[in-house]
């Protein structure tokens, strides 16, 4: 099967395909660039909106923190309160008047809050006797995970440290209450409905010394129930952290493994700052996480979005572009047929016009009017056709001037003086005997005219035109009683290349009439024939009189210059413009004359 190439399809259908493939990529580029700013745009808007709605989320957060802080400040600053729970007590009566009048209105509290579980204070005083969940012996506290963080050296304390210490406070997240290891369930799965959250606070008595620690037990729901936004799309989700990165509350399960820490691709992407976004992919799903810290209890409260839902309003877009791009390649492709027609039908015209001129009809006109390419194109045609007329007409005349000048030449090296003189030698040579030499000069003659004539063709073997030139020579050199010294350098295996033949006698007969019959002594010629490159080059030097020449015979007006502007003139028009004759001559310096022609076999 012949393989379609490029060059075979029409113009109007490459046209078409063109103009199609360029508007359907001018769309597709178009469309992607919108699309991808409208994504841009829509998870820029969607997430500066989420990361607003998760403010507020942590505002509220912090507001309900902030509110049992204020109420755990009220039971340390408590100055009869603490007092109370740091007198050392000699009797029962002592402790009971005190406990019923300053220690039991303070656990009153949990009683009037719902949301508050319970009340404990890690006594120091061992004169208090523990009591249910409310009053545990402080050794339950050294030995939870928490106390090192949050109590440490506390011998070498100052006052200072007391008074920054009890500013401080700490939360934590628990499913066992008056336990030592509460907080520390290991990898245990608790429901929510069954963890609290605690707020911790010294007692310090004085600024001197800690008397005890104060826990408040709030429900879980109280802190956790209502952080999910209302609207919020399928698969948002929130987690909140403390400031040791393990999870406090994840809106992913019902149950929560105690203790667990945030993924490693969600924490080493969570900077320094307050707040923040970045994109995660995990499970194979791309998604948006937004975070930020609360200001008071330090937790860390973030926001997974999948991207998805995010992008969900965006594939209606995506589509309305899809339609719209559709719609416009196929506007396109009609006005590009339209176009394509309306071209294709003025080069159709053009095309049948150099048809014709195909059979040689050069006498027409092509009619395209416009001024654009195509109408431009056929002027430029028209004017190329009257051009070609012309250049019919002078190769006519140029191929009558070739005639003339071959059959020139032909007289020209046929020259009834050179006959005569010949003829006129070989007459003495006879009458004085020298039979030899009067055979060898009727061989030479004989010679010389045959190759002259050559059965009337144009063309020779280079080894018949240096057989000619020799049969010349030989017969000056008897006639001018050796007064002339011929030597031939010809590369071996030139001799079948052929050549215009006498292109070479002229500049011989030269040498010899301008040289050796206007010296004294003897005048050396030489002859050569060399192949360079792909052109077959002959010289004739002598070191005769010499002359003013120009470098091309073209230019050659000195007596006798006819026959080498005959050869030249000879050499253009039967090999071209570029070969011909070249010329190289000084006044007493001789004469070289080079012959460029190309190799023809």
């Amino acid at each position: 099967m012949k393989r379609l190439r490029i060059h075979d399809i029409s113009i109007k259908h490459k046209m078409m395909f063109c103009y199609g493939l360029l508007v359907l990529v001018s769309i597709l580029v178009l469309g992607a660039v919108f699309y991808s700013t409208m994504q841009k745009y829509i998870y820029e808007q969607a997430s500066e909106s989420y990361q607003q709605t998760l403010a507020q989320v942590v505002l509220n957060a912090e507001y309900k923190l902030n509110n049992y802080d204020r109420t755990i400040n009220q039971f340390v600053t408590d100055m009869p309160f603490v007092g109370a729970v740091s007198y050392p007590y000699k009797s029962p009566g002592d402790y009971s008047y005190a406990f019923l009048n300053t220690i039991s209105k303070i656990f009153e509290v949990p009683k009037k809050d719902d949301s508050i579980s319970q009340l404990i204070l890690y006594k120091e005083n061992p004169t208090i006797p523990e009591s249910g969940n409310s009053f545990i012996d402080i050794s339950y506290a050294k030995e939870a995970s928490w106390y090192p963080r949050f109590f440490q050296n506390t011998e070498s304390y100052t006052i200072n440290d007391y008074i920054a210490l009890s500013k401080k406070k700490m939360w934590i997240v628990t499913d066992e209450i008056n336990q030592p290891d509460y907080g520390l369930a290991g990898e245990k799965l608790a429901t929510t409905e069954g963890l609290y959250v605690g707020i911790i606070k010294p007692v310090i008595y004085n600024h001197e010394k800690i008397t005890g620690i104060f826990e408040l037990v709030l429900n879980y729901s109280s802190i956790f129930g209502d952080l999910i936004a209302p609207g919020s799309l399928p698969g948002d989700h929130i987690i909140v952290a403390d400031d040791q990165m393990g999870i406090l509350y994840s809106s992913y399960e019902k149950e929560v493994s105690l203790q667990s820490k945030l993924p490693v691709a969600l924490s080493s992407q969570i900077g320094s700052d307050p707040s923040g976004k970045f994109a995660m992919v995990q499970d194979g799903i791309q998604s948006m996480v937004l975070y930020q810290r609360g200001s008071d209890s330090n937790w860390l409260f973030l926001r997974v979005i999948p991207v998805d839902q995010l992008f969900a309003g965006a594939k209606a877009i995506r589509q309305l572009t899809i339609t719209v791009a559709a719609v416009c390649l196929l506007v396109s492709l009609l006005l590009a047929l339209m176009l394509a027609r309306m071209i294709a039908r003025r080069l159709s015209v053009f095309t049948e016009q150099m048809g014709r001129v195909e059979n040689l009809e050069l006498d027409i006109h092509v009619d395209i009017d416009g001024r654009d390419e195509i109408g431009a194109v056929a002027r430029s045609y028209n004017r190329m056709l009257r051009k070609i007329r012309e250049l019919v007409d002078q190769l006519t005349i140029s191929q009558q001037t070739q005639k003339e000048s071959e059959l020139k030449a032909l007289q020209t090296q046929i020259n009834p003086h050179f006959l005569y003189n010949t003829l006129a030698t070989i007459k003495w040579m006879a009458m004085d005997g020298q039979n030899q030499k009067t055979m060898g000069m009727v061989d030479h003659l004989a010679t010389f005219y045959r190759l002259s004539l050559n059965k009337g063709l144009p063309l020779l073997a280079v080894r018949d035109e240096i057989l000619h030139l020799q049969a010349y020579t030989e017969i000056q050199k008897i006639r001018l009683e050796e007064r002339i010294d011929v030597v031939y350098e010809i590369e071996p295996g030139i001799g079948h290349f052929m050549t215009l033949k006498l292109i070479l006698q002229p500049f011989v007969e030269n040498a010899i009439l301008h040289g050796a019959e206007k010296r004294k002594g003897t005048t050396t010629i030489v002859i050569r024939a060399y192949r360079r490159g792909e052109t077959m080059q002959f010289e004739v030097e002598d070191d005769g009189v010499g002359m003013s020449a120009p470098a091309r015979a073209e230019h050659f007006s000195v007596e006798g210059g006819y026959g080498i502007r005959n050869v030249h003139e000879r050499v253009r028009l039967q090999y071209g413009p570029e070969y011909g004759v070249f010329l190289q001559s000084k006044p007493g310096q001789g004469t070289k004359v080079t012959v460029v022609i190309p190799l023809v076999e």
